[in-house]
Protein backbone atom coordinates (compact mmCIF):
# COMPACT_ATOMS: atom_id res chain seq x y z
CA UNK A 1 0.00 0.00 0.00
CA UNK A 2 1.51 3.51 -0.83
CA UNK A 3 1.02 5.27 2.05
CA UNK A 4 1.18 9.70 1.63
CA UNK A 5 4.71 10.89 3.43
CA UNK A 6 3.86 13.42 6.54
CA UNK A 7 5.98 16.33 6.62
CA UNK A 8 8.38 15.89 9.72
CA UNK A 9 6.50 17.88 12.88
CA UNK A 10 8.50 20.89 14.24
CA UNK A 11 10.46 20.00 17.17
CA UNK A 12 9.38 21.97 20.48
CA UNK A 13 10.98 25.04 21.45
CA UNK A 14 11.27 23.89 25.18
CA UNK A 15 13.21 20.42 24.07
CA UNK A 16 14.97 22.15 21.30
CA UNK A 17 16.71 24.11 24.47
CA UNK A 18 16.70 21.26 27.12
CA UNK A 19 20.17 20.74 25.36
CA UNK A 20 22.86 22.59 27.37
CA UNK A 21 25.28 22.66 24.10
CA UNK A 22 22.15 23.85 22.02
CA UNK A 23 21.50 26.72 24.57
CA UNK A 24 25.25 27.55 24.43
CA UNK A 25 24.47 28.19 20.29
CA UNK A 26 21.93 29.86 20.89
CA UNK A 27 23.49 32.33 23.17
CA UNK A 28 26.59 32.49 20.87
CA UNK A 29 24.11 33.75 18.21
CA UNK A 30 22.69 36.46 20.14
CA UNK A 31 26.29 37.79 21.37
CA UNK A 32 27.16 38.01 18.13
CA UNK A 33 27.50 41.80 16.65
CA UNK A 34 26.65 39.47 12.86
CA UNK A 35 25.63 36.11 11.73
CA UNK A 36 27.84 33.58 11.89
CA UNK A 37 28.34 30.77 9.33
CA UNK A 38 28.74 27.00 10.51
CA UNK A 39 32.68 26.83 10.57
CA UNK A 40 32.34 30.02 12.78
CA UNK A 41 29.89 28.83 15.20
CA UNK A 42 31.76 25.20 15.59
CA UNK A 43 35.35 27.37 16.26
CA UNK A 44 33.35 29.43 19.23
CA UNK A 45 31.35 26.25 21.08
CA UNK A 46 34.01 23.86 20.06
CA UNK A 47 32.07 21.02 18.53
CA UNK A 48 32.06 19.41 15.14
CA UNK A 49 31.11 21.45 11.99
CA UNK A 50 28.22 18.84 11.30
CA UNK A 51 26.64 18.88 14.58
CA UNK A 52 26.44 22.52 14.83
CA UNK A 53 24.85 22.66 11.51
CA UNK A 54 22.01 20.11 13.14
CA UNK A 55 21.73 22.33 16.05
CA UNK A 56 21.40 26.00 13.90
CA UNK A 57 18.73 24.08 11.44
CA UNK A 58 16.62 23.21 14.81
CA UNK A 59 17.24 26.67 16.07
CA UNK A 60 15.70 28.15 12.37
CA UNK A 61 12.97 25.31 12.52
CA UNK A 62 11.36 26.54 16.10
CA UNK A 63 12.20 30.30 15.28
CA UNK A 64 14.79 30.91 17.82
CA UNK A 65 16.99 32.17 14.74
CA UNK A 66 16.93 33.00 11.15
CA UNK A 67 19.33 31.40 8.12
CA UNK A 68 20.04 33.43 5.04
CA UNK A 69 22.29 33.58 2.10
CA UNK A 70 25.06 35.80 1.82
CA UNK A 71 24.83 38.99 -0.83
CA UNK A 72 28.15 38.90 -2.53
CA UNK A 73 30.30 41.33 -4.48
CA UNK A 74 33.21 39.41 -5.32
CA UNK A 75 33.82 35.82 -6.65
CA UNK A 76 33.08 33.00 -4.68
CA UNK A 77 29.99 30.41 -2.91
CA UNK A 78 28.00 32.61 -0.99
CA UNK A 79 27.91 31.36 2.38
CA UNK A 80 24.96 30.38 4.80
CA UNK A 81 24.58 33.14 7.47
CA UNK A 82 22.99 32.40 10.66
CA UNK A 83 21.56 34.99 13.22
CA UNK A 84 19.33 34.97 16.11
CA UNK A 85 15.76 36.06 16.20
CA UNK A 86 14.91 39.33 17.80
CA UNK A 87 13.36 38.14 20.93
CA UNK A 88 10.32 39.44 22.31
CA UNK A 89 8.49 37.99 24.85
CA UNK A 90 4.98 40.18 24.34
CA UNK A 91 4.81 40.45 20.64
CA UNK A 92 0.94 41.85 21.00
CA UNK A 93 1.50 44.26 23.82
CA UNK A 94 4.63 45.63 22.12
CA UNK A 95 3.09 46.22 18.48
CA UNK A 96 0.38 48.27 20.57
CA UNK A 97 2.87 50.27 22.39
CA UNK A 98 4.06 50.99 19.09
CA UNK A 99 0.81 52.14 17.56
CA UNK A 100 -0.14 54.17 20.48
CA UNK A 101 3.09 55.97 20.32
CA UNK A 102 2.61 55.99 16.30
CA UNK A 103 -0.76 57.60 17.41
CA UNK A 104 -0.03 60.22 19.91
CA UNK A 105 2.89 61.69 17.40
CA UNK A 106 0.52 62.03 14.55
CA UNK A 107 -1.99 63.94 16.97
CA UNK A 108 0.51 66.00 18.25
CA UNK A 109 1.81 67.00 15.14
CA UNK A 110 -0.37 66.78 12.14
CA UNK A 111 1.52 69.49 10.17
CA UNK A 112 4.88 67.93 10.61
CA UNK A 113 4.07 64.03 11.76
CA UNK A 114 7.07 63.12 9.59
CA UNK A 115 9.14 65.99 10.52
CA UNK A 116 8.72 65.39 14.04
CA UNK A 117 9.18 61.21 13.66
CA UNK A 118 12.66 61.72 11.91
CA UNK A 119 13.81 63.94 14.87
CA UNK A 120 12.13 61.03 17.52
CA UNK A 121 15.08 58.95 15.43
CA UNK A 122 17.68 61.00 15.99
CA UNK A 123 17.25 61.18 19.86
CA UNK A 124 16.86 57.38 19.18
CA UNK A 125 20.48 57.36 17.85
CA UNK A 126 22.10 59.35 20.55
CA UNK A 127 20.82 56.56 22.89
CA UNK A 128 21.96 53.81 20.23
CA UNK A 129 25.52 55.93 20.58
CA UNK A 130 25.15 56.08 23.95
CA UNK A 131 25.09 52.42 24.13
CA UNK A 132 28.27 51.63 22.25
CA UNK A 133 26.79 50.76 19.01
CA UNK A 134 28.42 53.62 16.99
CA UNK A 135 31.87 54.69 18.11
CA UNK A 136 34.89 56.39 15.86
CA UNK A 137 35.01 57.67 12.29
CA UNK A 138 34.24 55.40 9.22
CA UNK A 139 34.76 55.01 5.81
CA UNK A 140 31.98 54.65 3.28
CA UNK A 141 32.09 51.22 3.00
CA UNK A 142 32.44 50.90 6.67
CA UNK A 143 29.66 53.09 7.31
CA UNK A 144 27.25 51.08 5.20
CA UNK A 145 28.42 47.89 7.04
CA UNK A 146 27.93 49.64 10.51
CA UNK A 147 24.41 50.93 9.62
CA UNK A 148 23.87 47.05 8.29
CA UNK A 149 25.11 45.53 11.71
CA UNK A 150 22.41 48.20 13.74
CA UNK A 151 19.14 47.35 11.65
CA UNK A 152 20.52 43.81 11.87
CA UNK A 153 20.64 44.00 16.04
CA UNK A 154 17.12 45.73 16.21
CA UNK A 155 15.40 42.34 14.78
CA UNK A 156 15.62 42.76 11.10
CA UNK A 157 17.01 41.14 7.96
CA UNK A 158 19.33 43.56 6.06
CA UNK A 159 21.67 43.19 3.09
CA UNK A 160 22.83 45.76 0.46
CA UNK A 161 23.16 45.52 -3.27
CA UNK A 162 26.32 45.15 -5.13
CA UNK A 163 26.93 48.65 -5.26
CA UNK A 164 26.04 49.23 -1.75
CA UNK A 165 24.58 53.01 -1.52
CA UNK A 166 20.89 50.82 -0.65
CA UNK A 167 20.14 48.59 2.15
CA UNK A 168 17.16 45.87 2.09
CA UNK A 169 15.49 46.01 5.09
CA UNK A 170 13.01 42.97 5.13
CA UNK A 171 11.08 41.34 8.76
CA UNK A 172 10.70 45.25 10.05
CA UNK A 173 10.19 44.58 13.88
CA UNK A 174 7.31 46.67 13.82
CA UNK A 175 5.95 45.10 10.91
CA UNK A 176 1.81 46.18 12.00
CA UNK A 177 2.79 49.40 13.00
CA UNK A 178 4.41 50.20 9.85
CA UNK A 179 2.21 49.45 8.00
CA UNK A 180 -0.67 51.40 9.27
CA UNK A 181 2.01 54.32 10.54
CA UNK A 182 4.48 54.46 7.72
CA UNK A 183 4.85 58.25 7.79
CA UNK A 184 5.88 57.79 11.48
CA UNK A 185 7.87 54.41 12.05
CA UNK A 186 9.54 54.88 9.11
CA UNK A 187 10.47 58.36 9.33
CA UNK A 188 11.68 57.28 12.64
CA UNK A 189 13.66 55.00 11.14
CA UNK A 190 15.06 57.44 8.38
CA UNK A 191 15.91 59.88 11.49
CA UNK A 192 17.96 56.78 13.20
CA UNK A 193 19.83 56.22 10.23
CA UNK A 194 20.46 60.30 9.70
CA UNK A 195 21.90 60.50 13.22
CA UNK A 196 23.50 57.60 13.16
CA UNK A 197 25.54 58.65 9.54
CA UNK A 198 26.30 61.84 11.51
CA UNK A 199 27.88 60.26 14.45
CA UNK A 200 30.14 57.59 12.37
CA UNK A 201 32.00 61.01 10.95
CA UNK A 202 31.15 59.50 7.14
CA UNK A 203 30.45 61.22 4.01
CA UNK A 204 27.81 58.78 3.40
CA UNK A 205 23.78 60.36 3.50
CA UNK A 206 20.46 59.11 3.80
CA UNK A 207 18.31 59.98 0.80
CA UNK A 208 15.05 58.34 1.77
CA UNK A 209 13.51 55.43 2.67
CA UNK A 210 10.51 53.52 0.60
CA UNK A 211 8.71 51.66 2.81
CA UNK A 212 6.89 48.44 1.51
CA UNK A 213 8.20 48.20 -1.80
CA UNK A 214 7.26 44.35 -1.95
CA UNK A 215 5.64 42.39 0.28
CA UNK A 216 7.00 42.87 3.85
CA UNK A 217 10.70 44.59 1.81
CA UNK A 218 11.67 48.61 2.74
CA UNK A 219 14.51 50.34 1.18
CA UNK A 220 16.76 52.35 2.38
CA UNK A 221 18.75 54.65 -0.46
CA UNK A 222 21.97 56.30 0.55
CA UNK A 223 24.28 59.27 -1.14
CA UNK A 224 27.73 58.04 -1.54
CA UNK A 225 30.12 60.02 -2.73
CA UNK A 226 32.77 57.09 -2.97
CA UNK A 227 30.62 55.59 -5.88
CA UNK A 228 30.66 56.76 -9.55
CA UNK A 229 27.84 58.44 -11.13
CA UNK A 230 28.03 55.27 -13.91
CA UNK A 231 27.81 52.95 -11.35
CA UNK A 232 25.39 53.95 -8.73
CA UNK A 233 21.70 52.20 -8.38
CA UNK A 234 18.74 53.33 -10.65
CA UNK A 235 16.97 55.51 -7.78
Amino acid sequence: MNRTARPAATPPTGRVLASPTRRAVLEQLRAAREPMTVTQMSEAVRLHVNTVRGYLDLLVDVGLAHRETESRTTPGRPRTLYSAAPTNPEPDGYQLLVEVLARHLEDSHPADTAEAARAAGERWARAVDAAGWVDGEHEPAEAVDALVALFRHLGFQPDTDPVGDRIYLRRCPFGQAAAAHSTVVCGVHLGLVQGTLARLGTSVSAERLDPFVRDDLCVLHLNRSDVPPSTRSPR
